[in-house]
């Protein structure tokens, strides 16, 4: 079956002669609309229900090439694309790929939040991501012949920057990473923090690797960026109780993005390893005192409750503590912490009328 008419030329010819991370950095910036797709903008046949669209899916195999539908030739471009093995695509597939990376959807349904049409078959992107997964293959076989070749020259590769403008490459330098030695990762991780951003993903992979509680405690007491919170779980459960606990503390007084979380992962720690008095003195704190009192909740230890419900009638305490700790008996579950909210609350303990009154609703 012929598929040439499927797509127009655009990128073919051009990205034959480019680098693969130059070729990455051209499909990625290459706009296919310069707006969103109106209904207005929609010939009504190129609309379909989805009822329609199993019925041509199901007909596909019955029809010549030259009697299919948009669709339907949309349809068989994408499963072409999915049999393709990119770590072995000839130079058809490639030339195939690359005309297919800038195609626009000519098959439409209607999106399920309202009147906006969607690609039913995303020729261009499905594309897009096979060439990615070429030029990664293709960077990560280049890695593992130098690896094999000559190991100090591969070590000192991954410490190069040549990744920092090419997403193939960086993918395949992390995914390259897993067959190293803790040694190694420890070695490529001290290198790297000299000298890249504590986001960079080679780093992140690296000192995951190395396993080691000072990297780590580096990398955690700054990182603040979208993937910090998975970080901070992935890398304190590599450690025994006890060092979690020094890297939870060393976050929370250091990492304000981070210290929430490592509150409620604090809290957690058996009894016999955690410090109670961090997460009491933190009630105190303007930024940090409500998820102290949430971790705190967290942690079902009556001993704590109790310390709680002290400080909630404690005079010399702040309006701050007194309302954090009771915002900590109400959090927790089970009878105990309610038990004593009912004691509190019934010999008029609470030093602030509208706390106090607060509380009875709690209560009711």
């Amino acid at each position: 079956m012929a598929y040439s008419n499927l797509i127009p030329q655009s990128l073919g010819v051009i990205m034959k002669k480019l680098h693969a991370a130059t070729a990455l950095a051209l499909i990625a910036s290459s706009g296919l609309m310069a707006r969103p797709i109106l209904i207005s903008d929609l010939d009504p046949e190129q609309l379909y229900s989805q009822a329609q669209i199993n019925q041509q899916i199901q007909s596909v195999k019955y029809k010549s090439s030259a009697s299919l539908s948009d669709l339907q030739k949309e349809y068989l471009a994408i499963e072409k694309i999915k049999t393709m093995d990119a770590a072995q695509l000839s130079h058809e597939d490639l030339g195939y790929l690359n005309k297919a990376s800038s195609y626009q959807s000519k098959s439409f349904r209607l999106h399920d939040e309202g009147p906006l049409p969607v690609a039913i078959f995303d020729v261009a992107s499905q594309a897009k991501f096979k060439l990615q997964q070429h030029f990664i293959a293709k960077e990560l076989a280049a890695l593992d012949a130098l690896k094999a070749s000559n190991q100090a020259d591969y070590l000192n590769s991954l410490v190069s920057n040549s990744d920092l403008d090419s997403a193939a490459i960086q993918i395949a330098k992390v995914q390259s990473l897993n067959s190293l030695t803790q040694q190694q990762a420890k070695n490529l991780a001290t290198d790297l923090l000299k000298t890249r951003s504590l986001s960079d993903p080679l780093l992140i992979k690296s000192v995951e690797q190395a396993r080691d509680f000072d990297l780590s405690k580096q990398l955690l007491i700054k990182l603040n960026n979208h993937d910090a919170h998975r970080q901070l779980d992935a890398l304190s459960k590599q450690f025994t109780v006890f060092e979690q606990e020094a890297l939870l503390t060393s976050v929370i007084n250091n990492n304000q993005y981070l210290a929430s979380q490592a509150l409620a992962q604090y809290a957690q720690l058996p009894v016999h390893v955690r410090v109670n008095t961090l997460l009491l003195d933190k009630l105190q704190d303007p930024t940090l005192g409500a998820s102290a009192a949430k971790a705190i909740a967290l942690t079902s230890d009556h001993q704590l409750f109790e310390q709680l419900a002290s400080l909630a009638v404690e005079k010399n305490a702040s309006r701050l503590q007194v309302a954090n700790a009771l915002s900590g008996l109400r959090f927790a579950e089970g009878d105990y912490a309610r038990s004593l909210l009912t004691e509190i609350v019934k010999n008029k303990q609470i030093a602030y009328a509208d706390m106090a009154q607060e509380v009875t609703k709690w209560l009711d």
